[in-house]
């Protein structure tokens, strides 16, 4: 199936769960999925890709996997819960990983045992944030859909969309006031085995792929198995949210053998699952899919190993490994992208050798031997290819802004300029090095620059308001 007709099924699907939906909760529509006779799926919307919520109905009590981005909505959905279920005995909640959107409404489990992998805890105090800076930029947004919807004046499924978003952006802004990080209770590592007497749960270390702590977990009695954010293979609406990418992402830590070795189990097992089921509702895994996502990563490994044994250099390698050269079934799949397969190349590639980020170590070199000699060092190690270090265009552009708010305008716009030679090819690095050369005082080089940035990108917003900005300057000192 193509992406266009998933994006025209998400639209019916969703179009007839608002006919559908007689029940809301804080103003949305609940949705309520049958899994087996003892499990449920609970949600809230119809457009934004929120999380489902598993609930458990086992001998010794209720099991629930995951929780939303919103305690308050967490705390109206355990009702929803306990009343679906015809009992109040929560006895585990299971974090599937550590993001927010799973695990913020923790605190309205505090009175369970909290259950996920070890590295758990540290992803979810990472990406706590300061919450009084949450709620100024959700309010922010806040105004920002207000306006959108009031320009959509009730234009059927757009002004929907905007009006749902509305929603989700005041929950936040509400929830920040009363967050309360409820951290997991007990962990694993590798595997766990949990006897709920008539149901055991089976959780299996999964991490390196959407985030460090990913755990899978089969519930063999019910013919379950519970994938979080790591896959999907068919989108059911247009906004497929976490589940829209699958990729090897560079700056997590993962167990690659451990992974593969626990993914290769469960396929061995498929004869008894069912249902693959994602951890969100606008999201569908099928057996196959599954399969396939393994195969990838484990090929990935293997033939970059050998690469690298055949001393092949990067660019060859990457190359080698294009996406539609070595996996022609994946094009086009849900996740997969070309430059998202390129992301994963590199990763692999960074995995297997040890290179590091060039931006990175960069910065540290020009503290310890100054801007001359550790450029030259690096462009050295450029062009031989040096397996040291990874040179990627976001991480340098973002080191030209930290430089920036160092007020080291120098070195700012000496790494926006080899970004440049880089990568001659995006808007983007000359619209970052025109701004430094604006703050710099050069102004006729910054318009320059942006005007060689509109050129190749006309959408470029920040490019024109720049110029419009320079030329309101000019105007008044000419008064």
């Amino acid at each position: 199936m193509s992406v266009r007709r998933f994006v025209i099924l998400g639209a019916l699907l969703a179009i007839f769960a608002i006919q559908v939906s007689a029940e809301t909760v804080d103003g949305m529509p609940l949705h309520i999925e049958k899994l087996s006779d003892k499990a449920i799926r609970v949600w809230v919307g119809d457009y934004k890709s929120t999380t489902s919520v598993i609930a458990l109905s086992t001998q010794k009590g209720i099991v629930v996997v995951d929780t939303t981005g919103w305690h308050s909505l967490d705390a109206k959905l355990r009702e929803v819960i306990a009343r679906e279920l015809g009992r109040n005995d929560f006895k585990l909640l299971i974090n599937t990983h550590e993001h927010g959107d799973h695990t913020f409404g923790n605190q309205v489990y505090a009175d369970c045992t909290i259950v996920a992998h070890e590295s758990c805890a540290k992803g979810m105090k990472a990406r706590m944030g300061n919450q009084a800076e949450i709620a100024e930029l959700y309010t922010n947004r806040i105004s920002q859909l207000e306006e959108q919807l009031k320009a959509a004046d009730g234009n059927g499924e757009a002004a929907a969309k905007l009006a749902e978003d509305l929603h989700f952006a005041k929950l936040t802004v509400s929830d920040r006031g009363s967050f309360k990080m409820a951290l997991p209770t007990k962990t694993f590592k590798d595997q766990m085995k949990l006897d709920m007497g008539d149901m055991t749960l089976e959780l299996y270390y999964a991490g390196g792929i959407h985030s460090a702590s990913d755990i899978f977990i089969l519930v063999p009695e019910e013919g379950l198995l519970l994938t979080g954010d790591v896959m999907a293979d068919n989108w059911l609406s247009d906004r497929p949210g976490c589940l829209a990418t699958f990729m090897i992402r560079s700056g997590v830590e993962r167990d690659v053998p451990l992974l593969l070795k626990n993914w290769k189990s469960l396929i061995a097992r498929k004869d008894e699952i069912k249902h693959y089921i994602p951890g969100h509702w606008n999201g569908e895994l099928s057996q196959e899919g599954f399969e396939n996502r393994f195969n990838y990563v484990k090929k990935m490994y293997s033939w970059m190993e050998h690469e690298i044994q055949a001393g092949k250099k990067f660019s060859e390698i990457e190359a080698e490994l294009a996406l539609d050269k070595k996996f022609p079934e994946l094009v086009g799949s849900p996740g997969f992208y070309p430059e998202r397969h390129a992301t994963s190349v590199r990763t692999v590639w960074c995995d297997t050798t040890g290179a590091k980020s060039a931006a990175e170590s960069l910065y540290t070199m020009i503290g310890k031997a100054g801007l001359e000699k550790s450029l030259k060092k690096l462009q050295v190690a450029r062009a031989e290819e040096s397996n040291d270090f990874y040179f990627d265009e976001a991480e340098f552009n973002a080191l030209g802004y930290r430089f920036i708010n160092e007020e080291k305008l120098k070195e700012a716009i000496a790494v926006f300029e080899i970004n440049a030679k880089m990568n001659p090819e995006s808007w983007n690095v000359y619209d970052s090095l025109a701004e430094a050369h604006m703050l710099s005082g050069d102004t006729e080089l910054a318009i320059k620059l942006y005007k060689k940035s509109i050129e190749m990108n006309p959408d470029n917003e920040n490019g024109k308001q720049k110029l419009e900005e320079i030329k309101q300057a000019k105007n008044s000192l000419n008064k």
